[in-house]
């Protein structure tokens, strides 16, 4: 019999997650299922961009939004959600700059 293919697996993205996830998806199954629908949809919606090498910017703060999302449902610390927080307003910045 032969050997099946492993997918390419990587690490969730959410803070403190070491679980195993697809690298096509962001999250582990757990975590994605406490994001928000609309933090899910914006993802969805850059996606495309973002594989394109267009702009990243609106994809990465659509997915440090469920970050973000993900670590207030895990009740993480204030300092891990300040430091989120201020990615998500550098990233923004860094939009209303290149507008």
């Amino acid at each position: 019999m032969a050997p099946t293919k492993q997918p390419d697996l990587t690490e969730c993205f959410a803070v403190g997650c070491v679980s195993l996830k697809p690298r096509w998806a962001l999250m582990c199954r757990a975590h994605w299922n406490r994001v928000p629908a609309q933090v899910q949809h914006d993802i969805y919606f850059t996606l495309p961009g973002f594989k394109a090498n267009q702009d990243p910017t609106p994809y990465l703060i659509a997915t440090h939004k469920a970050q973000l999302a993900v670590a207030r449902f895990d009740n993480l610390g204030d300092g891990i959600l300040q430091g989120i927080t201020d990615e998500i307003v550098r990233f923004e910045a860094r939009m209303d700059r290149e507008a």
